[in-house]
């Protein structure tokens, strides 16, 4: 499993990425990072944020 932190992931293009990873459960974890005031955006979309000083560190992948 590859571990990816998505960085802005409840703007245009995080989001579509992430939707599309999430399509692949058994090959990608994916840690959703995301600034406060986007939060609600991301979790509306049926993901939830992570921590950024977490989910970078972990990842095998970091995309902004």
């Amino acid at each position: 499993m590859i571990n990816i932190a998505l960085v802005g992931a409840a703007g245009n293009m995080g989001t579509r990425i992430s939707q599309r990873l999430a399509r692949y459960p058994e090959e990608f974890a994916v840690a959703c990072v995301e600034d406060a005031r986007f939060v609600d955006k991301l979790r509306a979309s049926g993901r939830e944020p992570s921590d950024e000083a977490v989910a970078i560190p972990a990842a095998d992948v970091v995309l902004l």
